[in-house]
C-alpha cells in the first residue's frame, strides 16, 4: 500500500472514530442532551442510518479531495525517484 493510501485511510478512520465519539457522548453521556433531544438519541433506525449515510459521503468527499490533491505529488515522488532533477517541484512544495 503506497503511502498517499494509508494517510487517506487513516485520515478517514480518525475521523470516523472522532464522530462517533462525538455521538455516544451526546446521546448516552450528556444527560442534559438527552433530555432535550429526545426523539434523536437513544439512536432509532433512521438516525443511525442517517449518521452512517452522512459518514459515507464525508469520507468519499474527503477520498477525492486527497485523490486529486495527493495524485499530484505521486505523480512528482516518481519523477524524482526516476532520476529527474529537484527543479520539477514547485518553490510553494520544496518550502
Amino acid at each position: 500500500m503506497n503511502n498517499y493510501r494509508r494517510i487517506y485511510l487513516s485520515t478517514a478512520a480518525n475521523n470516523f472514530v472522532g464522530a462517533m465519539v462525538i455521538l455516544f457522548y451526546f446521546a448516552y453521556v450528556d444527560i442534559q442532551t438527552l433530555h432535550a433531544n429526545i426523539a434523536f438519541w437513544r439512536g432509532s433506525e433512521a438516525d443511525w442510518s442517517m449518521f452512517t449515510i452522512v459518514m459515507v459521503i464525508a469520507s468519499g468527499l474527503v477520498g477525492l479531495i486527497a485523490f486529486r490533491r495527493g495524485n499530484r505529488l505521486l505523480h512528482l515522488e516518481r519523477r524524482l525517484a526516476g532520476g529527474e532533477s529537484l527543479d520539477i517541484v514547485p518553490v510553494t512544495i520544496r518550502n
